[in-house]
């Protein structure tokens, strides 16, 4: 099943919120339930690096490796090797092993990628571990709602626009939000 959520990025006002197809047989909301999220997860990771002082240019192993204390080799999508590659290569190829090589190599990688998605607007669950192989590759669960009030962050130049709000039953669904934008220092991401 999808859901889609879409936020206005300066208000962070929900536009768009679309959480399955029948909700008589199943109550369940895919819009605003959370679950892994895989390589879209990659942006927080990318802000803890920037954050750090690496660059799109820093060079990262784009090849199949294993992390120290991990006997599970990283692997890319479909079992691409693509050798030393840029920050910027592994961004615009979504190369899984540069990324998690690249949260290898600044302190507690796991943990900056977590708190730039915090920053950013995601709220944690209990299944976000600070673990620099998983962070990258979206075990961390998120709802695409709050997805897309992160991704938001980014469009407003990491100003962050706070969601709240909740539904009315009486409002068959209807979704009341109320809105402001956060320009504090400390929701900024860069």
């Amino acid at each position: 099943s999808r859901g889609l959520g879409d936020v206005y990025k300066r208000q962070g006002e929900v536009i768009a919120l679309y959480g399955g197809p029948d909700y008589v047989k199943s109550s369940w909301n895919w819009a605003t339930n959370a679950r892994p999220v895989g390589s879209t997860f990659k942006p927080y990771a990318l802000v803890a690096g920037l954050r750090d002082g690496v660059t799109l240019a820093d060079h990262f192993n784009g090849n199949s490796w294993t992390p120290p204390g991990n006997p599970t080799p990283v692997t890319n999508a479909g079992g691409s090797r693509y050798g030393s590659v840029t920050l910027l290569q592994a961004t615009t190829k979504s190369i899984n092993t540069a990324y998690v090589d690249m949260l290898y190599s600044i302190p507690d990688g796991g943990a900056a990628a977590l708190q730039a998605a915090n920053d950013a607007g995601l709220p944690s669950s209990v299944d976000w571990v600070p673990d620099a192989r998983q962070a990258p590759l979206g075990r961390p669960q998120v709802s695409p709602l709050h997805q897309a009030a992160g991704y938001a962050t980014f469009a407003n130049n990491a100003a962050r626009a706070s969601l709240t709000g909740g539904c009315d039953p009486s409002q068959r669904g209807r979704l009341e939000l109320d809105h402001a934008l956060d320009t504090s220092p400390q929701h900024e991401l860069w």
